[in-house]
C-alpha cells in the first residue's frame, strides 16, 4: 500500500505552487539561476510519466508563467533573478 502511494506521487507530480516555491527559494538562496540550473532543480521532481521533452516544456511554461506574474525576470546576463518591484 505504501509503495502504491509513493509510485502515485510520481506519476501524477505535486502541485503547480510547490515546483514555484522550489524556484523561489532556489533564488533567494543562490540569487539567480540559469534555466538549466532550474531543470537540474526540477526535473526529478516533475512526473515520471511525461516524457523528457514534456518535463522540459512543463519547466518553461512555469517559468513564463512566474515572468508574467512577476515574481521572476531574467538580468542582463541571461539568469532567471527574483523581480523585487
Amino acid at each position: 500500500m505504501a509503495g502504491e502511494k509513493g509510485s502515485y506521487i510520481k506519476l501524477k507530480g505535486f502541485d503547480e505552487d510547490y515546483y514555484i516555491d522550489l524556484i523561489i527559494k532556489y533564488l533567494k538562496e543562490f540569487k539567480k539561476a540559469r534555466k538549466t540550473d532550474i531543470s537540474e532543480l526540477l526535473l526529478s521532481k516533475l512526473p515520471s510519466i511525461l516524457t523528457s521533452d514534456q518535463k522540459e516544456n512543463r519547466i518553461k511554461n512555469l517559468l513564463q508563467k512566474m515572468k508574467k506574474q512577476k515574481q521572476i525576470k531574467v538580468d542582463d546576463q541571461r539568469h532567471w533573478v527574483l523581480d523585487e518591484i
